[in-house]
Parts: structure tokens; sequence; C-alpha cells
């Protein structure tokens, strides 16, 4: 009897422990259970706050690109304006320039006219006295020659003397005048003189035959 109440008491203390066991078994579970869904929830906000702040970081990231690029946008536009301006104080210097060149070109255009008008006139005043002097009506009956003489810086008293001499002399200051503007006009004297006397001889033989 003893040793079945014994066995009956390991037995009882054996399900005792065992029951125990399991339920201390439980409770570790569950706190395990606990620990881990609490450091799961632990790691994923974490993972949350990781990923704001990275989703954070990432828009400072493209804003501050976005600044870069509009800076770079608005330097590069400030650089192009400039370009531009340069561009436009170039042509606008070269318009005044080319209209300082084309008013150049007039006025010295107008001045050579102006030039070449006034030798066209002064020709023409020479040439028609030219040929008023050597056309000249001479005197009937009379050989009529005159000597080339070199043009003197002294001129005759027109005061004094008959009015033969005063005619010679007007005719050769106005001669010696004839001379020098032909002269600066850059014309051949000699020719103009041999055409003359040519003219002279052709006359002085008319009136012979006369």
């Amino acid at each position: 009897m003893v040793g079945k109440e014994e066995a009956e008491n390991a037995a009882y203390l054996f399900n005792a422990a065992l029951s125990e066991l399991r339920t201390e078994l439980s409770v570790q579970t569950r706190n395990d259970g606990l620990a881990l869904k609490a450091m799961a929830v632990a790691i994923r906000r974490e993972v949350e706050q990781l990923e704001q702040k990275m989703q954070e970081d990432i828009q400072t990231l493209k804003h501050d690109i976005e600044m870069d690029m509009n800076n770079r946008k608005a330097e590069t536009r400030t650089e192009i304006k400039g370009f531009d301006i340069n561009i436009e104080e170039i042509n606008n210097k070269f318009t005044i320039s080319l209209g300082d060149l084309r008013t150049e070109i007039e006025s010295v255009k107008w001045d050579a006219t102006r030039r070449a008008i006034s030798v066209i006139i002064l020709i023409v005043v020479v040439t028609i006295g030219s040929v008023t002097f050597v056309t000249a009506d001479p005197a009937p009956n009379a050989k009529i020659q005159q000597e080339v003489k070199p043009p003197t810086s002294t001129m005759k008293d027109m005061g004094v003397g008959t009015d033969d001499d005063f005619i010679e002399d007007v005719g050769t200051y106005t001669e010696q005048h004839l001379e020098k503007l032909l002269q600066e006009q850059g014309m051949d004297i000699e020719k103009l003189k041999k055409k003359k006397e040519g003219k002279k001889g052709k006359e002085d033989l008319f009136i012979d035959r006369i």
C-alpha cells in the first residue's frame, strides 16, 4: 500500500510539474511572441522613419537640384542676354560706322562732283576766253606777229602810254592770266600756243590773199 501511494504521489507531482512546465513554456512562448511583436513593431517604425527620412532627403536633394538648375538656367539666360546686348551694340556700332562711311562717301562724291563741275565751268570759260582771244578780228591789211613772252611778275603802268600800248598790255595780262589758269588745270600750254600760232598763220595767209 505504501508503494502504491508513493507511486500515486510521484505521478501527481510529475503531473503537477509537467503542468507547471507547460504553463511556464506557454507563458514564456507568449512573452517571446509579444517581445518579437514589439521588436517587429519597433523595427517597422524604424523602417518607416528611415523611409520618411529618405523621402525627405530625396525631396531636399530634388529641391537643391531644381534650385541649381534654375540658377544655371538664369545664369545661362543672363549670359545669352549679355551676348545679345553685345551683338546688338556691335550691330549698332557697325550701322553707325556704315552710316558715317556712307555720309563720308556722299560728301566725297559731292565734293568731287562740285570740283568736276567747277573744273568744267572753268575749262568752258577758259576755252571760250581762249577762242574769243584767238578768233579776234586782226587789223585790216596788217600782219600781226606776236612772240610768246615768258610770264613776268611785274606789269607796266597802264596809266602811261598810248592806247595801243594800253591794249597790248591788257592783252598780255589776259594771256598770262589764261596761261596761269590753264597751267593750274594741268593743260599743255605749248600745244595751245602752237595751235594758236597755226590759226594766226592761216588768218595771215587769208589776209594776204585778200
